[in-house]
């Protein structure tokens, strides 16, 4: 601490350089502000930053953006939400078997120190776990992949819940 008292800081000059002068004059006879484009709240968060996404048409194009900057078209943003959900699913999946072995552990070591009503309690959250995971499982291999390319020449629709 002591040395640090005693060095000389570095002085910065009073006035910006020219070339800082020139870059922020610049900036500032540009338009900095986007074309305004209609939009409302979609409905929906952002992938990438959990935000509210907002519905933009401008023309026939239709996207999704969020405050940070973030753009999804409707395809795009169809092929995140599923990719989330599936990962959501396939997480809550392995947590219940996880639960579900911890648990029926619990029970078998419960009743070897001979506590049956405690052993009784987790088998049966063990049971519950390995149902709640079978049920969900068996929604996740069921879903349709809805963002496979359609068989179609159709354009894909828009999805907005605004028109």
């Amino acid at each position: 601490m002591a040395r640090l008292v005693g060095e000389q800081a570095e002085t910065l000059p009073a006035e910006p350089s020219a070339e800082l002068e020139a870059e922020v004059r610049g900036l500032l006879a540009s338009d900095l502000l986007p074309r305004a484009v209609a939009r409302d709240y979609g409905g929906f968060s952002c992938p990438d930053c959990g935000g509210p996404l907002y519905h933009a048409k401008e023309g026939n194009v239709v996207s999704y953006g969020c405050a940070a900057g973030h753009r999804w078209s409707p395809q795009a943003l169809l092929e995140q939400q599923t990719d989330a959900v599936e990962r959501a699913l396939w997480l809550a999946i392995r947590s219940l078997d996880e639960r579900s072995r911890l648990t029926e552990g619990l029970a078998e070591s419960a009743r070897q120190r001979g506590h049956a009503h405690t052993a009784a309690r987790f088998q049966d959250a063990s049971k519950e776990a390995r149902l709640a995971a079978d049920v969900i499982r068996n929604a996740a291999n069921g879903m349709n992949p809805v963002t496979e390319a359609p068989a179609t020449d159709e354009p894909f629709p828009d999805v907005s819940l605004t028109d």
